[in-house]
């Protein structure tokens, strides 16, 4: 059967995109969250709380690192809790490289002994230099990284990033490639929050400007992964849980109908963010500020 996105043109992504057609079956209710854990097999604390947080049903989806130190731990809860999907936390920032690529170090992307420096994390201040020799590097990278998802049996749902990696503009054509060699259609957008956020439907809610060219570039990035073959299915908009809930708090209308990704960083707590997060996720804030919404994982997104 020919690729519907082929077949009718390059731009088939933004009308998809401001159309908001990319939503999962009907099944009487028309907001749809997915609650994603990021960082799974980052650590064992942080395993555990995935563990644990899936059992109680506060998430629906986890994002595992295929290089992180609780890799292996991670696998007994991949196991255990069947009901989440998976997703790939491609990974360029953090812990060590599976590739060991020398043309990564040149790039400052590792340091010699094959360690992630942090420098390629996305919105860095550092300045990388990416040439055709190490785009090449980046994709044998996280071609081994999903490579050794799949060697372990893993039917992964969808793809992330560490640290926003993939977010890259540069990087897109590497996920593309990624996409079709694993057969892996769905792929985390950019943050583009409704025009309903900003206070311009309410006039309880004081008035303010969208960071415009941020969101324009957003905007832009989430068109091209729909627009670009292979055909790509997303959810309509991403938010942190603790984003979420503040906007909502405030009184910000929230959309009564399309597919949210709410990602959370269950038992992560370096930073005061995400302890305030995970506070939040554990009395079930979202339920609070959204009383009818339907909880469904990644696996359950279509076209």
């Amino acid at each position: 059967m020919k690729d519907e996105t082929s077949s009718r043109g390059p731009f088939i992504g933004l009308s998809q995109y401001v159309r908001m057609t990319n939503t999962c079956k009907k099944t009487g209710c028309d907001l749809k969250i997915i609650v994603n854990a990021d960082d799974l097999g980052e650590s064992l604390p942080i395993n555990g709380a995935i563990r644990r947080y899936a059992c109680d049903g506060l998430i629906s989806s986890a994002s595992l690192l295929p290089n992180g130190p609780g890799f292996e731990d991670a696998l007994k809860v991949v196991r255990d809790c069947d009901d989440l999907s998976i997703g790939a936390h491609l990974n360029l920032t953090q812990f060590s490289s599976l590739s060991r690529s020398p043309v990564l170090v040149d790039a400052g992307i590792t340091d010699e002994n094959g360690c992630f420096t942090g420098a390629a994390k996305w919105n860095s201040s550092s300045r990388l230099s990416f040439d055709r020799s190490t785009s090449e590097a980046v994709y044998e990278e996280w071609r081994l990284q999903l490579t050794k998802l799949y060697d372990c049996k893993i039917s992964i749902t969808h793809i992330d990033g560490h640290n926003h990696v993939h977010y890259y503009y540069r990087f897109m054509p590497i996920i593309k490639r990624l996409q079709k060699q694993f057969g892996i259609k769905r792929i985390r957008i950019r943050d583009v929050k409704p025009i309903t956020f900003y206070g311009f439907f309410n006039s309880s809610l004081e008035k303010k400007m969208p960071p415009l060219d941020r969101q324009v570039s957003n905007l832009i990035w989430n068109c091209l992964l729909k627009a670009i073959p292979p055909r790509t299915m997303t959810v309509n908009h991403v938010f942190s849980y603790l984003s979420l809930c503040r906007y909502l708090s405030t009184g910000s209308r929230c959309p009564k109908r399309g597919v949210f990704e709410v990602v959370a960083h269950p038992g992560s707590d370096y930073l005061s963010y995400f302890a305030e997060e995970n506070r939040l996720i554990e009395r079930r804030r979202i339920h609070d500020l959204i009383p009818k919404f339907k909880l469904i994982s990644y696996r359950d997104l279509e076209y």
